[in-house]
């Protein structure tokens, strides 16, 4: 049953709606957009913006990688949309 789930009900979309599968991928592209780069950069800046943050570990980059991030999810974001 997951086989067919997985598998099959997708090409049977795809196949039956051949001409709008591509423009449903790039919505499903913007969402992973918000996924992977947009929700991670809120969750670090909330954790910076808060006091109770243990000083045990810490990424390089600062705020200025937290801004390249914001510039490269915007990016992709607008390269998904044209």
């Amino acid at each position: 049953m997951t086989y067919v789930l997985t598998f099959i009900l997708p090409l049977v979309g795809a196949i039956m709606a051949a001409d709008q599968f591509l423009s449903v991928l790039a919505y499903a592209g913007i969402i992973l957009v918000f996924l992977a780069v947009f929700v991670p950069l809120a969750m670090v800046y909330k954790l910076r913006a808060t006091d109770t943050l243990s000083e045990s570990y810490a990424a390089e980059g600062g705020n200025m990688m937290m801004l390249f991030g914001l510039a490269f999810g915007g990016f992709l974001l607008v390269s998904q949309m044209v």
